[in-house]
């Protein structure tokens, strides 16, 4: 999967961004959950639309170290032809967000934890936010041998469909110098996702910022079924939320460089997510909580261990998808038919 920002952080848009990625695997995941939970219940639900708000701001400026990203509580709204009776539903949402492996991972505030290497070498990573080593040797899990380029189909998984207007009158949205000033007021965006079901039950998920004048990107999103053979039509919710989670981290690991300007040669992170597995009996109930995300964090600058150390801090400080995992988040669904009746 490739990720890029928008010319405000001196991206090109040519790739969706970070939180794209997540808000796509967030609703993926509840789609899924409410379908089967329709199916065992014998629930009809022709039509179906679900469209997910994911909320961030920050605050504060990155040169001085106050600058805190935040997630907020998720606002999810569920659409049919002709839903079922009120409690139905009800019971239906309500268990759809239990059930779910991604409130596994939404509420207990989870701090991650991570390793950091600099200039091959493993140092501290302090003690701010109770950031702790993981438990796991560095490994890359034999990614390096895999080629960049994908087969050819893979091209269709994500891809670059639209363009829509703000929905705020927000404007550009983030501005690129985020952090230079002294101290700046709460930013907030708000990523949308809009998932429908193709007719051979694939997600078809369109993601964009509702606060700004935004590229529209599709994921495609499948989980594993019986009988394939152990094969994906396109990647499952964890999967898109783990890559928004790296490449978010990713991102502010950048912005942190680029607005000191300090040399670094070279910035990677290899990441570990466990999420919970969803109830076998698809019972009521709540999911287990998720483990924490390791992030294994390697460097390679002349810059001194001070600045390696603060680096690691202020982009898990900054990074709204480390704070939606260590926030105790809601998620508030309503649901309504295509008519408009709620």
């Amino acid at each position: 999967m490739s990720s890029d920002e928008g010319p405000s952080l001196e991206g090109y848009e040519e790739a969706p961004v970070p939180l794209a990625f997540f808000t796509a695997g967030l609703v993926a995941s509840y789609t899924e959950v409410l379908v089967g939970l329709a199916k065992r219940r014998g629930v009809v639900l022709d039509g179906l639309c679900l469209t997910l708000d994911n909320y961030y701001e920050r605050q504060g400026s990155a040169l001085r170290g106050t600058m805190v990203g935040r997630a907020l509580d998720p606002t999810l709204h569920v659409e049919l032809e002709t839903p079922p009776s009120a409690e139905q539903m009800r019971d239906l949402c309500a268990d759809m967000v239990e059930i779910s492996p991604m409130t596994g991972l939404l509420r207990g505030h989870n701090l991650s934890v991570f390793t950091l290497t600099h200039n091959g070498r493993p140092i501290e990573v302090g003690q701010r936010r109770k950031l702790q080593p993981a438990a796991r040797p560095h490994d890359d899990g034999g990614f390096a041998a895999i080629p960049v380029d994908g087969p050819p189909e893979a091209r269709s998984l994500v891809e670059r469909v639209g363009r829509v207007a703000s929905e705020s009158g927000a404007g550009a949205g983030e501005d690129g110098g985020a952090g230079l000033r002294a101290e700046r007021p709460r930013h907030t965006l708000d990523i949308k996702g809009i998932c429908t079901l193709r007719d051979d039950g694939a997600k078809v998920i369109d993601v964009y910022n509702a606060h700004r004048d935004s590229t529209v990107f599709r994921f495609l999103s499948d989980e594993l079924a019986a009988g394939c053979d152990g094969q994906r039509r396109a990647p499952d919710a964890a999967t898109l939320v783990s890559a928004g989670i790296a490449f978010c981290f990713m991102t502010q690991l950048a912005r942190y460089i680029r607005i000191t300007r300090k040399r670094v040669d070279r910035c990677s992170v290899i990441q570990d997510l466990r999420l919970p597995s969803k109830p076998d009996t698809w019972a009521s109930g709540q999911c287990d909580a998720a483990a924490a995300v390791e992030a294994r964090v390697d460097v390679q600058a002349p810059e001194s261990e001070e600045y390696v150390r603060t680096l690691l801090q202020m982009a898990e400080q900054t990074c709204y998808l480390h704070a939606a995992c260590r926030s105790d988040l809601r998620t508030t669904v309503t649901w309504s038919s295509i008519a408009g009746s709620p």
